[in-house]
C-alpha cells in the first residue's frame, strides 16, 4: 500500500486507498480558460531564478535531520518500507528518502490528514527514520529561457523531448493549460486549444497537436516522489 501527499494537503483517513494520489504538483482544474492562482505558480508564472548555495546534506543522518531546514512541504508519498519527500529550504528545492521500520509505518499508518499538523504527526512517526538519499534538486529545474523556447512548440514535441503529461489545470476556454514534468519537476503549459470538460481524462491527447502559448514552474513532479521506483 503506498500513499502521496501534494502541499501538505490535508485529506481524511477514508479517502487514504490503495493508491492515494493527491493532484499535488498539478493545480485544481479550472473551467472557462481561468488561470488558476497558486503556491507553486499558474500557467506563465516564472521559473525560480534567485541564485543560492546548494544544501549540504552530507551531515542528515534521519528525517529530522532534514526537517530541521524545512521552510515549505511539497510533496511526499510512502509505503511500507519507504518515505520519501520534496520540500523547499529557504531558495532550494531538496529530495529525501527515508527506510521505514515496521514500528515507524505503522505510526505513518495512524497520521491524521484531517488535522492541520500533519507535518509535526509525520515528524513524530518517523523523524527517527534513516535516510537512504538526500540531495538538492534545485539545478534540475528549467529556467525561464527554457520555458520561453517551449513555445511554438506542439504538445508531440514536449513528449518526443521527454515530457510526461501529468493532468489539465485548466480547460473549457480558448486555452487549455496542462502541467507537463520532465524529472523531478512540473511545468504549467498552455497550449492554444480548447478541451471540453468531456475530454479532461483522456491522458492529454487534446493538447499532442497544439502548440504551446506559454509555460512556467509549477512544482514537484509525480516522479519526484513516485514510491514506486525507490529499490
Amino acid at each position: 500500500m503506498s500513499y502521496r501527499q501534494n502541499r501538505n494537503l490535508a485529506t481524511s483517513k477514508s479517502a487514504l486507498v490503495a493508491a492515494l494520489v493527491l493532484a499535488l504538483s498539478a493545480t485544481p482544474l479550472v473551467a472557462c480558460g481561468s488561470k488558476p492562482s497558486t503556491d507553486n505558480g499558474g500557467a506563465g508564472s516564472s521559473a525560480p531564478t534567485t541564485a543560492s548555495a546548494a544544501v549540504d546534506t552530507s551531515s542528515w543522518k534521519t528525517l529530522s535531520d532534514a526537517l530541521a531546514v524545512q521552510t515549505e512541504s511539497m510533496a511526499s508519498s510512502w509505503d511500507s518500507k519507504h518515505y520519501v519527500t520534496v520540500f523547499k529550504a529557504g531558495d532550494s528545492y531538496v529530495r529525501v528518502v527515508v527506510e521505514l521500520t515496521d514500528e515507524e509505518s505503522k505510526k505513518m499508518e495512524a497520521v491524521d490528514w484531517s488535522q492541520d499538523n500533519v507535518g509535526d504527526q509525520i515528524a513524530k512517526a518517523a523523524g527517527s527514520a534513516k535516510i537512504v538519499t538526500a540531495e538538492d534538486i534545485t539545478a534540475e529545474i528549467l529556467d525561464q529561457n527554457a520555458l520561453n523556447n517551449l513555445v511554438g512548440k506542439t504538445g508531440k514535441d514536449l513528449i518526443a523531448d521527454g515530457w510526461v503529461f501529468e493532468s489539465y489545470f485548466m480547460y473549457g476556454g480558448e486555452h487549455t493549460g496542462a502541467t507537463m514534468s520532465k524529472g523531478n519537476f512540473g511545468y504549467n503549459i498552455t497550449f492554444d486549444v480548447t478541451t471540453p470538460e468531456s475530454a479532461t481524462e483522456d491522458g492529454g491527447a487534446s493538447i499532442m497537436d497544439a502548440t504551446v502559448i506559454e509555460a512556467g514552474f509549477s512544482g514537484a513532479s509525480n516522479a519526484a516522489t513516485d514510491i514506486s521506483q525507490i529499490s
